[in-house]
């Protein structure tokens, strides 16, 4: 699994991003290291890998997929409430996305750690509609 070089320039890129969230700990690249950083914040135990992907603007199941061998390992944590485990993935041109590994798959999260939440679609404001195209079609 020692596919690459390490991803020190990464390392160097994340942890302004680690240490916004607490204290982060750095763990030597070795063939076993399963993880790069861990945060500790007064809530959280936080264990993150970085890996470079080559297609980041993917679904979250595609980076899964392209990644797998990595989740099975992060997988391996005993997560819990305090306990996260993290994928951060970036690309060449420094591209960044943040998951958090979880019994259902990946969650993407923001860089402060929160849920990234979609947006679903809107209900309809009343008296906003606008009429597209005749024929009673509308929009809102």
């Amino acid at each position: 699994m020692t596919r690459g070089r390490p991803v020190t320039k990464a390392l160097d890129d994340a942890l302004p991003v680690a240490r916004a969230r607490g204290n982060v700990m750095r763990f030597c690249p070795e063939t076993e290291s399963t993880c790069d950083l861990m945060i500790r914040t007064s809530v959280h135990l936080v264990f993150i890998r970085i890996k470079r992907v080559c297609k980041i603007r993917c679904t979250k199941e595609e980076i899964g997929a392209e990644l797998q061998e990595w989740l099975i390992l992060l997988h391996s944590f005993p997560v819990s409430e305090s306990i996260l485990c993290e994928l951060w993935v970036y690309t060449k041109q420094n591209s960044w996305r943040y998951f958090r590994v979880g019994s259902n798959g990946l969650v993407e999260i923001g860089r402060d750690g929160n849920l990234i939440l979609l947006p679903e679609k809107r209900p309809a404001i009343p008296g906003r509609e606008m009429n597209v195209g005749g024929a009673g079609t509308t929009l809102a």
